[in-house]
Formats: C-alpha cells, structure tokens, sequence
C-alpha cells in the first residue's frame, strides 16, 4: 500500500501534463474531447488506486504496529514477573512507576512503528518513481538537477 501511493504523486504529474497538453491541442486544433477524455479517465482511474492505497497502508500500518506494541508490551511485563521481590522494594521501582514505564515505553515504540514506517517507504518509493521519470523525459537535465541538489 504504501509502495502504490508513494508512486501515484509522480504519475499524477504524468497524466496532469498530458490532459494539459491533450486540452491545449482541442483548444488549438480541433473541437474533440475523446483525448482528453481518455486521460481524464486515467486520472480517476489513478485516483480510485491512490484511496484504496491509502487505506491498506493505514490500516495494515496501523495494525502491524499494534501488535508490535502489544508483543513488545507482554515481552516486557514477563521480564517484570522474573525480577526478584528486592527489585520491587526500590522507590524507582514502585509498581506506578513500573505501570507507568511499561505504557510509556510502549507507546514510544507505537510512535517509532507502523504508519511512521508506511510515511518512509511512501516518500522513498516516490522519490524513486519521480527520479525515474525524470530521467526518462530527459536524462540529461535530471543529472543535471541531481548534480544540484545538496546531499
């Protein structure tokens, strides 16, 4: 999901310059639509993908990162029940401080995962997919554009 709607920005600019140019010419040319047409119907095509992208990646991004967080939680209150009971007996070790450490750390890890990663693979892949066609319009001015770019 997140690969797809990283790569719908860079085609939605494919076929926005190609509707321009297919309207510039019925303007110029002659009065018919059926180009023009025809790329309108590919934008909406590409947009009902990018929506249906948008939710997979929500939603699976979100629950790969619950059961993350859920396994990581267990994992973590399983280490507290193997602790020995002077562990307990430490005042930074009282049991709302523990309650409170283990729902902290927890959603600090919900935070790190899951849609955060779904964001990193979306602007990748479409930064990819943009360099792409830039250099197959015209691979002389995109390393040109790559040479300028500060890294």
């Amino acid at each position: 999901g997140a690969a797809v709607n990283g790569a719908t920005m860079p085609v939605f600019a494919v076929l926005f310059a190609e509707v321009i140019q297919a309207l510039a010419a019925v303007m110029v040319d002659n009065p018919d639509y059926s180009k023009a047409n025809m790329w309108a119907i590919y934008f909406c095509i590409v947009g009902v993908i990018s929506g249906a992208a948008n939710f997979i990646q929500i939603h699976f991004m979100n629950l790969s990162g619950l059961s993350f967080t859920t396994r990581m939680r267990k994992l973590a209150f399983k280490a507290l029940l193997r602790k020995n009971l002077g562990y307990f007996d430490m005042p930074q070790n009282s049991v709302g401080a523990l309650t409170t450490r283990l729902a902290g750390d927890a959603a600090a890890i919900k935070g790190a995962t899951g849609v955060r990663i779904g964001s990193y693979i979306q602007n990748a892949v479409g930064m990819g997919v943009g360099i792409g066609i830039a250099f197959w319009a015209s691979w002389r001015l995109s390393l040109l554009t790559l040479a300028c770019i500060p890294f």
